[in-house]
């Protein structure tokens, strides 16, 4: 089945029917937000999720979606272009990307039929996508993340590497950045999805064949490195570390957000 449209606003009510895979949800005991079954960490709080008993799901793959596109369900990121829904439940589906007009989709899954749909977003012109930034700045006020407000700030360490030398003032505009660190929970479904869906989220100079897993040779960064894409046993909830400029560029861009 498939389906295709080219409005500014996507809106539908998708029934779907007939009857084949039966898949399974979890969901976070901290945050009542419900995950893939391949996920085994909360990506916003980092808590172990717990499975979802007799939960059947229908499985919806987004086709024909832009570069980079953005997909939320019911305002909660989603990653790759498959989406699982649970029956009979009624969802929002966001598609977002830059340069396109934002699509929405409305489903209530009946059956765990896979369905396929392809969606094809109006592309703005240059203008139309500068004022999409504005309005999307202006509307940034997730609970999540906090305003540092524009001023003068000191950057820098004496005490630190040569690239932190020497300590000087810098004038920055107002910004958003996240209230708490990445932990490691949060970076390791990172992980999974590049592992699964390739370096789509990469910079296009970061060096060839990078994995974005944190590890260092250092006697002192060994305990923190991460072996066979696994964080260092009981750090789940601590912040990731031993990532650069390139893991964090690529991770931001995954979660929706930028550096």
């Amino acid at each position: 089945m498939s389906f295709s449209y080219k409005v500014r606003n996507l809106l539908c009510l998708l029934l779907l029917l007939a009857a084949s895979p039966v898949f399974a949800l979890k969901i976070c005991p901290t945050c009542q937000k419900e995950q893939a079954d391949s996920v085994n960490f909360c990506p916003h709080d980092g808590a172990k999720l717990e499975q979802v008993a007799g939960t059947q799901v229908s499985v919806i793959e987004l086709k024909d979606l832009p570069t980079g596109s953005i997909v939320k369900v019911n305002s909660n990121i989603q990653t790759g272009n498959r989406v699982e829904l649970q029956i009979g439940r009624d969802y929002v589906i966001d598609i977002a990307s830059e340069g396109f007009q934002t699509g929405q989709i409305k489903v209530k899954p009946v059956s765990t039929e896979l369905i396929e749909l392809s969606l094809r977003l109006e592309q703005l012109s240059p203008e139309a996508v500068r004022q999409a930034k504005m309005v999307e700045i202006a509307n940034t006020h997730e609970k999540d993340m906090i305003e540092i407000k524009g001023g003068i700030y000191v950057l820098g360490s004496e005490r630190g590497n040569y690239d932190e030398r020497p300590v000087r003032k810098v004038q920055l505009p107002t910004f958003w950045i996240d209230r708490h660190e990445v932990t490691c929970a949060q970076y390791q479904r990172f992980l999974e999805d590049v592992r699964k869906h390739g370096h789509i989220w990469c910079h296009p100079n970061a060096p060839a064949h990078k994995d974005h897993t944190p590890f260092h040779t250092y006697a002192w960064a060994l305990k923190f490195s991460w072996v066979g894409g696994q964080p260092p046993r009981g750090m789940a909830d601590y912040p990731v570390v031993l990532t650069d400029w390139y893991d964090a560029y690529a991770y931001a861009k995954w979660a929706g957000k930028r550096l």
